[in-house]
């Protein structure tokens, strides 16, 4: 298995999760052009000026309801315990950059307790590795998956 931008589930309280519903739905009501200005917190300090244009450009085709309801579920799924059923290896690819999903509370504790994983950071890489650093990205898969 391989993740990019690991994030965990973090339990939260009932007002963080109407909350951090609310958050998103105010991302939504500023339209979808103003959501691409969502791209420079994706991302790190190495992009270029192409990839970043790229992801203001996807972010601006986001699907409202398709993103209110991945909102929705990640804030009242009941997700199982840290690592549980994944037995497989793992390579996880994170950008030592990423302030979506920051490694010292994501990757790093799914790491800590999965004996066959294998946590990577790239330098000057935000919370999408395989967009901002493909040809590093798919050579670490193409080695784990080997």
């Amino acid at each position: 298995m391989v993740f990019t931008g690991t994030s965990i589930s973090h339990r939260t309280s009932p007002e963080e999760r109407a909350q951090s519903i609310e958050a998103r739905a105010r991302m939504i009501e500023r339209g979808g052009y103003a959501f691409g200005d969502r791209a420079t917190a994706l991302l790190g300090s190495a992009v270029t000026a192409d990839t970043l244009a790229l992801v203001q450009q996807t972010l601006r085709a986001t699907n409202p309801v398709g993103f209110m309801q991945a909102a929705r579920f990640v804030a009242e799924a009941e997700m199982p315990p840290l690592a549980a059923g994944l037995t497989m290896p793992l390579l996880m690819v994170q950008g030592q950059e990423d302030r979506v999903a920051p490694a010292a509370t994501n990757a790093e504790l799914l790491a800590a307790a999965l004996p066959h994983a294998r946590l990577i950071m790239l330098a000057g890489c935000g919370h999408l590795p395989e967009v901002e650093l493909p040809s590093p990205v798919n050579d670490l898969i193409a080695t784990h998956l080997s």
